[in-house]
């Protein structure tokens, strides 16, 4: 069931599909096509982006042509790029290489799970893996493997452990339980990403 919008003014620019959007934060602004799923909370600015259920962009900054996974959390101001200043069309990473999209809007995908801190900048076309914790205004690599922790060019192994442990924390605020699925998928993930030398 869908909550009521707050009475606050909330700007809605053309057509939103809200599919079980749960809220829009006081003074959001959304300029997007779709902004979809169950449950996740949105806020500030968001341009053209799909959000996964429980994801979290409560906060001030923007969010465009993005794809947010499930239980990601984006810490206030987080920003990200969807334009190159040259205009051209932006190369995205993929397991098998760098691809061309042959589109000029393409802000950032970020993996089930994913957190970013207070302030933290995007640039365009980053991939942020499954599970990740990237902080700091450094931008990192265009490519985030999953199970990531850091900021910048200094991102470390995010331990399998301490990762589902946050996760239950979060999943419990919403009244949902770390199951044994939710086990194993963090765990085939982790062992995914050991095998690849973190190419996930």
């Amino acid at each position: 069931m869908q909550k009521a919008l707050s009475p606050t003014p909330v700007k809605i620019e053309r057509a939103v599909e809200r599919d079980f959007v749960d809220e829009l934060e006081v003074s959001a602004e959304v300029r997007a096509e779709r902004v979809v799923n169950v449950f996740p909370k949105v806020g500030g600015e968001v341009e053209s982006s799909i959000l996964q259920g429980h994801a979290n962009k409560q906060h001030d900054g923007y969010l465009g042509h993005a794809y947010v996974g499930a239980w990601t959390n984006l810490g206030a101001l987080t920003t990200n790029s969807d334009l190159k200043n040259n205009y051209s069309t932006v190369r995205v990473w993929t397991p098998e290489g760098t691809v061309d999209t042959g589109e000029k809007f393409v802000g950032v995908f970020l993996g089930d799970h994913a957190k970013t801190a207070i302030g933290t900048l995007l640039n365009t076309g980053t991939v942020v893996g499954f599970n990740c914790n990237v902080f700091s205004s450094e931008m990192p690599a265009k490519f985030v493997p999953s199970f990531s922790w850091g900021h910048g060019s200094s991102m470390t192994r995010y331990e399998l452990d301490k990762a589902m442990q946050t996760a239950s924390v979060v999943m419990e605020r919403r009244q949902v339980r770390f199951t044994p699925a939710h086990r194993a998928v963090f765990e085939k993930i982790f062992q995914l990403r050991e095998r690849t030398s973190g190419n996930i």
